[in-house]
């Protein structure tokens, strides 16, 4: 069986090559001002609490008013983060202590100016419920340097998966962050 960044890796190639978009092209047309980013993936027990902690804390060293959330398209209200992923966010000095999952609802889209998921199919998952936020849905992979790529799901993984998923989403927060103070 693969594991997280193996099968990543593998998939790259088709996945840029099916559904990505250059990296340049995607500063052009993401919205001209933004508030507020919600960070989606399915569970909201990994991926996106690791983006929206990472990125909030980011811009709130930087002093930039922006407001960062997480949500799941497939998860109930109030559970606590993944274990791992909590020891992983520590690891790189940021906590997942007050996470608690969100269901994504019509308000966090509303509210939301742009809108970051982690697979592709969790764009079109997300734009079948809620149509209208089409122009403000991207991967965060879009922000990877070069291709894009897939921000595969490490639960069930290793403490290495966890790290491996950490280690992307923070690089492709690093390229958004300077999306977002170039603009």
């Amino acid at each position: 069986m693969l594991n997280a960044a193996q099968s990543s890796r593998r998939w790259l190639k088709c996945a840029t090559l099916r559904f990505g978009l250059n990296s340049r092209k995607i500063y052009k047309v993401l919205p001209r001002e933004i508030r507020s980013i919600l960070f989606v993936c399915k569970g909201n027990i990994c991926r996106s609490p690791f983006a929206a902690s990472y990125l909030g804390a980011k811009l709130k060293n930087r002093d930039f008013p922006i407001e960062v959330l997480s949500a799941g398209l497939e998860t109930t209200p109030g559970k606590k983060a993944n274990p791992v992923a909590s020891t992983v966010a520590l690891q790189n000095h940021i906590s997942l202590e007050a996470h608690v999952t969100t269901p994504v609802t019509d308000d966090l889209i509303r509210r939301a100016d742009l809108i970051i998921v982690m697979e592709f199919m969790h764009r079109v998952d997300l734009l079948k419920q809620f149509p209208a936020a089409k122009r403000k849905v991207f991967r965060l992979g879009d922000f990877h340097q070069g291709l894009a790529k897939e921000i595969w799901d490490p639960y069930g993984g290793t403490h290495a998966d966890f790290e491996f998923c950490f280690r992307m989403i923070r690089r492709c927060c690093d390229n958004l962050m300077g999306a977002l103070t170039t603009k």
